[in-house]
């Protein structure tokens, strides 16, 4: 939101000491999604690379935030789909 940052994004690939069936390393992938939610970006302090942002900031109200759990993970897994 004009320029500053609301979401990250952060992923991290491990190898397994097992073989898949076509005797590769077995590769698992994690990935975390942060949502700046219901608290001011001034709470952060400054010195940050991007400017925060949040959605409280964005909005001007608090959201719920088990609403955006679910959308956002309902709307992650449809791109992940074939």
């Amino acid at each position: 939101h004009h320029g500053k940052k609301l979401v990250g994004i952060l992923c991290e690939q491990t190898l397994s000491a097992g073989l898949t069936m076509g005797q590769q390393p077995a590769t698992t992938v994690i990935v975390g999604v942060g949502i700046n939610a219901n608290f001011s970006a001034d709470q952060l302090g400054d010195g940050l690379r991007t400017p925060p942002t949040s959605l409280r900031d964005i909005l001007g109200r608090d959201i719920d935030l088990e609403q955006l759990i679910w959308s956002s993970a309902k709307a992650i897994l449809a791109r992940l789909q074939p």
